[in-house]
């Protein structure tokens, strides 16, 4: 604001001195200011807030309905709270007072005026805080009022976050990779305002190499260490050195860093300190197995059995371990004997948490239910079509089992042995006959 205070005192003596000979057809020449960095603004005002008066101590005054901007200056009346304005070097204390006026004026980046003066602009635009500006039309040489312009000072309100490609369904235990985008804000010169980026996390842990994030602005990339917490859920990026001097104020920034997969939805929220109320999370997620054991396929009566155990194994042929809560916890040898086996329940079904959408798995069975047969053949799971734009839980994988029935095993004493017993009493009966009636024949003779 120093720029502004000898622009006005300048001004000042201007108009005192040679007020009376600036024509007429000058002023009504006019000016352009021209707003840069403000393509995006979905709407932008501007009003005249100070204007020449060649009554006054100062050359100027405050435009009717705009005194607001000017009450906390020292003076007793306009024209001392002016002059206290136009003596202030506190571009922070001027920024602060424009907050209480809003311009009226609706305008493109462009706008054309006809008389000298202060000009107030406000801009709006989804996603972004846009500080007051202020435009100063004064005159040149030949008592022509003077184009300027202006630069837009304002922040972007949110951090856009993303997840490295493929990583929107994961594993537990996986690590995944993040990258966050935001804007460097124009910073008052005299002000301590600080440009600070937090990230939460819940359901991960940060994995901060060596205690650093990649930090990239344009085609350089930094490295910088932010402040942890403790329980690795907070990562707070204090980035204030990047305003300095306003030399890369507007520019776009980048950092990425990595996490480790704690459970089976992880939830980042990312903000520029003050701004949370516009953060949105950021949602991955694992998936769930189902697994399904059931009688012979093809059965005219499906049967949904319980009592079967199985095991899940991934690619790599490692075997699953899993928690009380049935999350997946680590992979493991065979024959480990930490390796969890599933049981189906009374609906023949047993679940599993924390699998990748993207990965394949196998289930196989390793204990049958009573009379059946194992079916030690390795079921692929399938994942059914998931949408991640809309989700709120993670993929569904799903895997079918069918047992045969145990063969009935041949066994003493039952109606077979009955029969052929029978049959032989019979025949000794039978033969006992003909003995008998062949001896009396025998005897007759």
């Amino acid at each position: 604001m120093k720029r502004i205070r000898k622009i006005f005192a300048l001004a000042v003596a201007f108009v005192m001195i040679l007020g009376m000979t600036i024509t007429a057809a000058a002023a009504e020449a006019g000016a352009t200011i021209t707003i840069n960095g403000a393509d995006n603004a979905e709407h932008i005002w501007y009003s005249q807030i100070i204007k020449p008066d060649r009554t006054t101590p100062t050359g100027w005054a405050i435009v009717d309905g705009f005194e607001a901007a000017f009450e906390d200056f020292a003076g007793s009346n306009d024209q001392e709270k002016l002059q206290s304005f136009i003596d202030c070097t506190s571009e922070t204390q001027i920024a602060e007072a424009m907050k209480k006026i809003t311009a009226t004026t609706e305008c493109g980046t462009t706008i054309n005026v006809t008389e000298a003066g202060l000009y107030l602009i406000n801009a709006s635009e989804t996603g972004y805080d846009y500080n007051p500006m202020l435009a100063y039309i004064g005159f040149d040489e030949n008592y022509a009022l003077k184009n300027t312009s202006v630069t837009a000072k304002k922040i972007k309100k949110i951090v856009v976050k993303t997840v490295e490609e493929g990583g929107e369904t994961i594993e537990v235990g996986d690590e995944v990779s993040y990258t966050l985008t935001a804007q460097i804000p124009y910073k008052p010169i005299d002000s301590d305002e600080k440009f600070i980026i937090v990230d939460e996390l819940k359901g991960g842990l940060y994995k901060v190499e060596n205690n650093q994030v990649a930090v990239t602005v344009g085609t350089e990339t930094k490295y910088f260490t932010p402040e942890t917490t403790t329980d690795g859920q907070k990562l707070t990026m204090d980035l204030t050195y990047l305003t300095n001097g306003n030399t890369m104020a507007n520019q776009p920034i980048t950092i990425t860093y990595t996490i480790q997969v704690l459970e089976v939805t992880v939830e980042n929220t990312a903000y520029p300190l003050g701004y949370k109320e516009n953060a949105t999370p950021v949602k991955i997620f694992a998936g769930t197995i189902t697994i399904t054991k059931m009688n012979e396929a093809g059965s005219n009566n499906p049967e949904y059995l319980s009592g079967a155990e199985f095991v899940i194994k991934n690619a790599n042929d490692k075997y699953a371990q899993l928690d009380e809560n049935g999350v997946l916890v680590a992979w493991l040898d065979e024959n480990d004997a930490n390796i969890t086996k599933l049981t189906t329940n009374g609906e023949g079904k047993a679940t599993a948490k924390g699998f990748d959408g993207n990965k394949t798995y196998k289930v196989v069975e390793v204990k049958a239910p009573d009379g059946y047969r194992l079916n030690d053949i390795p079921v692929t799971v399938s994942w059914a079509a998931w949408e991640y734009a809309t989700a709120t839980t993670g993929p569904e994988g799903s895997a079918i089992v069918h047992d045969t029935k145990l063969s009935q095993l041949p066994f003493t004493g039952g109606s077979g042995t009955a029969a052929f017993t029978g049959f032989g009493v019979l025949l000794m009966s039978a033969a006992a006959g003909l003995y008998f009636a062949n001896k009396k024949n025998n005897s007759t003779k």
